[in-house]
């Protein structure tokens, strides 16, 4: 039995007659007649009563119809994943990433990811800078991106750097740091910060705070809302909130740390293997962050 009979077989059937799949294929009646016949005397059954003008299918043809369009479907599913294997793609991929960058942008990346390489299952989980290494570390993801802060660059792991990104001290309008013409350390200190909450191996941690009253949050973009909603000062990346600043409904504070920038880049495992589909998706994020340097 020939993977090409079975073809010549579903076509004919889905055609109509015999006669209509030879025209559609660009090949004799005799040529498909002769293939299907073949595969007839295999299988020892009958699948098409053929008539004068017409060939219509037996009920062992009927039967078997959909397991043979099964059939090739598992037959094209086999060679394209052996062809996507072999061009270096890998055939899945674990990511874990912050929110640095923004949501919809991820979802135009992901989309794009999936038509270029439909081969590769890919899993996206979210989690916070502090908590990126350790997920590569115990081999939960194959890479990790997001912000490198100071701690996560003395990891043991490979990183690379895709691109610096500015990160800003913001608040809202309405926020009583937001009239200073000049914002000290100590005002920072009396006021509320919102930062960034992880959970190591043995509690819940603040990333850097500054001083006094503290509400942690566990992604850049519950932070953001936070400081919309007027509850504190936060330090933010900067593509997260371009259209805030823009709208005024966040403002830049007035201190000498207020602009300051930090690498983003991705953490890899040591001697993993990498391939198509994680370059690119680097090639991609560092493009997106072009324009951020």
């Amino acid at each position: 039995m020939k993977l090409y009979q079975i073809e010549l077989f579903v076509e004919s059937a889905n055609s109509g007659s015999i006669a209509n799949s030879a025209r559609r294929l660009g090949k004799s009646r005799s040529a498909v007649s002769t293939a299907i016949a073949a595969l007839e005397v295999e299988l020892g059954v009958e699948l098409f009563e053929r008539g004068a003008n017409q060939s219509r299918l037996t009920e062992i043809g009927e039967l078997v119809l959909d397991d043979c369009t099964r059939l090739l479907q598992a037959a094209n599913s086999l060679q394209q994943k052996c062809k996507h294997y072999a061009s270096g793609a890998e055939v899945a991929l674990r990511v874990a990433r912050d929110d640095a960058i923004p949501e919809p942008v991820w979802r135009e990346m992901l989309a794009s990811l999936h038509n270029q390489f439909p081969g590769t299952s890919i899993s996206l989980v979210l989690a916070s800078p502090p908590e990126l290494p350790a997920l590569v570390e115990e081999g939960f993801v194959d890479a990790a991106f997001g912000l490198i802060t100071e701690d996560q660059e003395r990891s043991g792991l490979n990183i690379d750097v895709l691109n610096p990104i500015r990160t800003l001290m913001v608040v809202a309008p309405s926020h009583p740091l937001a009239g200073l013409k000049r914002v000290k350390q100590q005002d920072l200190t009396d006021h509320t910060q919102v930062t960034l909450s992880y959970v190591d191996e043995f509690s819940v941690k603040s990333l850097l705070p500054v001083g006094g009253m503290h509400i942690g949050l566990s992604s850049f973009e519950l932070m953001r809302n936070a400081v919309l909603d007027g509850l504190g000062w936060a330090v933010l990346p900067s593509p997260l909130i371009q259209s805030q600043l823009r709208q005024g409904s966040l403002l830049t504070l007035k201190h000498k740390f207020s602009l300051q920038w930090r690498d983003y880049g991705v953490y890899l495992a040591e001697n993993a293997y990498h391939g198509k589909v994680l370059a690119w998706l680097k090639k991609s994020i560092q493009g997106y962050l072009e324009p951020f340097e």
